[in-house]
């Protein structure tokens, strides 16, 4: 306000309350009256996103339905605040879910902004080809940015299912810039680990049986000498290899342990040989700074049944009726729940499947939320190849493994091409509780 009740009184008293004591006495009467007009006025601007004080963002947002990012500005959440009715008028869409995970996510990566995909199951026919729809928000997309959607002969086959109602989340993973590297490195002979049988369980009596235990093999691993700076924490991290004497044999790896500060023991995942290799390497070694991949079986100290190292607990299933099946879980969204080849502060899980559920159409159901580590071609365990390449799913990855002659068999080996995700917001429609079947 430019004019103040204070300092414009005077011509509205008499003489004598000008001055001294009585102009004392009406200034404070007017400051009270200033004072209130302020809080009318305060209490005007405080509905409106960037105009009263900052106190008023967690309300805004409640009353709106926003979720401020745990790295995203005040500056850009107010933005987004102001923008809210509008946002909402794309709720139940592809769109729409897009553009909330990518404001919550913005500045975990070392990217300008998240990258998402959303494919839909439907499959619909045009002539004689079966496509899907992939929407996509790129990690250079600015916050605002609609999403791309793309059709793509039929590329995305979860579990043989048709489920029109079901789409799947897909949240690219990228490494930050490399925190060492270095031009002489060497391969060795097989580093140790526990890396068990491949088929990690055995049939007994028509009963899929998971093994807690079995002779460990070495040979996905691989010992890498010359290296420096290397530090306990660097193991789950990424390691890429480069030939000097071929530079286009070239892999990324996982560290999955690190004997001494210039050695390090890598799964070789995508099965390389390392005596091709003429040397010297040139490496680098990078880290995911948000949820990053599990350990790959056979990282040291690492069995399975044991769980992905952090909770949420690997979920080894029981034995149901002579069947042995994934353990019975709540509703989706009442716990953090599972997941694969993902370690992930639970909080993450809840609050992406929040997001979802927020903002997806109600005959949306999410089965899965896909957290893909190929933001950069990794290599390894790689989980969500792009549609271009046509590698997506088979059709035999279903809820935690497939059915093979009437015996559930789980497939969740972190070499299989699809193994991690998280838990998404169900599987059927009108199912109160998760459908297993």
């Amino acid at each position: 306000m430019t004019a103040q009740f204070r300092d414009t009184f005077y011509p509205l008293v008499p003489p004598w309350l000008r001055t001294d004591n009585g102009e004392r006495y009406m200034y404070t009467l007017e400051l009270c009256r200033d004072l209130l007009m302020e809080k009318a006025n305060q209490a005007i601007k405080i509905r409106l996103p960037g105009q009263g004080d900052v106190s008023q963002v967690p309300f805004l947002a409640y009353d709106r339905q926003l979720l401020q990012g745990p790295l995203e500005s005040t500056a850009s959440f107010i933005l987004r605040l102001q923008g809210a009715f509008s946002t909402w008028e794309d709720a139940g869409s592809a769109i729409a879910v897009l553009g909330q995970l990518q404001a919550y996510a913005q500045g975990y990566q070392s990217v300008t902004l998240p990258q998402f995909a959303i494919v839909s199951n439907i499959r619909v026919v045009v002539g004689p080809h079966a496509i899907n729809s992939w929407w996509t928000l790129n990690y250079d997309d600015p916050i605002g940015t609609e999403p791309l959607l793309t059709t793509v002969p039929a590329n995305w086959n979860w579990d043989e299912r048709g489920d029109v109602w079901r789409s799947w989340l897909v949240v690219y993973q990228y490494t930050d810039p490399p925190v060492l590297s270095g031009s002489s490195g060497a391969a060795s002979s097989a580093g140790g680990g526990s890396f068990i049988l491949a088929d990690i369980g055995e049939n007994v009596n028509g009963v899929w049986v998971p093994k807690t235990s079995g002779t460990p093999l070495n040979a996905p691993f691989i010992t890498i000498t010359g290296l420096s700076g290397l530090l306990p924490e660097h193991v789950g991290g990424v390691i890429t290899l480069t030939d000097q004497a071929d530079n286009t044999n070239t892999g990324r790896f996982q560290i999955t342990d690190v004997p001494s500060s210039s050695s390090v023991v890598i799964a070789n995942l995508p099965g390389l040989d390392p005596m091709a290799w003429a040397g010297p390497l040139t490496w680098d070694v990078a880290l995911y700074p948000w949820m990053p991949p599990a350990y790959a079986w056979g990282t040291t100290g690492l069995v399975w049944g044991q769980g992905e190292g952090t909770p949420p607990p690997l979920d080894t299933g029981s034995n149901v009726g002579g069947v042995w099946q994934p353990t019975t879980r709540v509703s989706a969204g009442e716990s953090p729940s599972w997941c694969w080849g993902v370690r992930v502060d639970p909080l993450e899980i809840v609050t992406l499947r929040g997001l979802l559920q927020t903002w997806k159409s109600a005959g949306t159901y999410y089965p899965n939320i896909i957290i893909c580590y190929d933001g950069q071609d990794n290599a390894y365990q790689r989980t969500v190849d792009t549609w271009i390449d046509r590698t997506n799913p088979d059709g035999s990855f279903g809820e935690l493994g497939q059915n093979v002659d009437g015996v559930w068999v789980p497939t969740r080996l972190i070499v299989s091409t699809w193994d991690c995700f998280v838990q998404g917001t169900g599987r059927a429609v009108a199912c109160s509780v998760e459908n297993l079947t």
